[in-house]
């Protein structure tokens, strides 16, 4: 094989590779952002409660004093 075809080869692989990498950007550009559900804003809204709850709970047993049984 000449050094002219591997050029042309390799060249013709960079083309390639270039168009798929096109591709895939084109398809991720072409798909739309979701809007959460309205069961997904609730789950949400569900688990910032807990969060907050936990942490009510944990201030609270912070502050009880210890007892030592006798």
């Amino acid at each position: 094989m000449f050094p002219y075809e591997m050029d042309y080869l390799v060249r013709q692989e960079q083309r390639k590779d270039q168009l798929r990498r096109l591709e895939q950007i084109n398809l991720i550009k072409s798909i739309k952002p979701v809007s959460p559900s309205l069961y997904c804003k609730l789950i949400v809204e569900l688990g910032i409660k807990f969060v907050q709850w936990g942490q009510t709970l944990q201030r609270y047993g912070a502050e009880q004093p210890k007892i030592k049984p006798a």
